[in-house]
């Protein structure tokens, strides 16, 4: 099994906007800005990261989280982690040869 993956492919597959954050900032009426300057970044910056154009660093989760009062898991994580255990276990299952 060839595991050798290019960094790019790996971006684009994995890394995507993210949508319950977007939702959860909106609920609670804060602006990108605010949420920027929370973590040490821009607005720019951040609102780019929200969009899954550049990854949030776990620092930055665990602020976000922390100001939105909510779980890391359900800001960033938790529909797309699922579809994509399904995918990879598909993969590994097709993978093996008996």
């Amino acid at each position: 099994m060839n595991l050798k993956v290019k960094k790019q492919d790996l971006r684009n597959e994995w890394l995507k906007p993210k949508y319950n954050l977007r939702k959860v900032r909106l609920s609670n009426e804060l602006s990108t800005e605010y949420l920027g300057n929370c973590i040490g970044s821009s607005r720019r910056q951040y609102e780019l990261k929200e969009r899954g154009i550049y990854p949030f660093h776990d620092y930055e989760i665990a602020i976000i989280s922390y100001v939105l009062k909510d779980t890391p898991q359900r800001l960033f994580l938790i529909s797309y982690v699922i579809s994509h255990r399904e995918i990879l276990h598909k993969e590994v299952n097709n993978n093996v040869k008996v």
